[in-house]
């Protein structure tokens, strides 16, 4: 989160960086002296501008309109959409089991080993073991992935 006594014009300066106002400015297609009236809060960002800054620069706009977050929006790719649009349409338990295994895998955890990964605050479930076939042991009883 940014400084409390920040503004949107500060962290659009900070957009910039070392860019000129000129060479800036052109970027989102407006002129030099508009750029310096948002830097200085004298004028509000519009709809068009948020956007040219967001596809041009990544910039997240809640961070921007209100320090909140990180500068950086991230983007998500065609198949990391598409995982979390399955992983929504799932029930809790199996969002549950695909949490745990996501956590396994980042971890590196070879196949056949014992990670220990608690699913979840108070679900009480723990993996065991990852099988060979992509399955999960939950204290002995293995879900086989079919």
């Amino acid at each position: 989160m940014s400084d409390v006594n920040e503004t949107v014009g500060d962290r659009l300066k900070q957009v910039r960086g070392q860019m000129s106002q000129v060479d800036f400015a052109a970027s989102l297609e407006i002129g030099r002296t508009s750029l310096i009236n948002y830097e200085k809060n004298q004028r509000q960002l519009d709809a068009n501008l948020l956007t040219r800054l967001w596809v041009l620069y990544g910039v997240d706009t809640l961070w921007l309109l209100t320090g909140i977050g990180t500068r950086t929006a991230e983007k998500l790719t065609a198949d990391e959409r598409k995982l979390l649009e399955q992983y929504r349409a799932c029930s809790g338990e199996a969002q549950a089991t695909l949490r745990m295994t996501a956590e396994a895998l980042a971890a590196r955890v070879p196949v056949g080993a014992s990670p220990k990964i608690h699913v979840g605050e108070n679900h009480g479930q723990v993996a065991e073991k990852i099988t060979n076939k992509g399955g999960v042991s939950f204290g002995g009883k293995s879900k086989e992935k079919t």
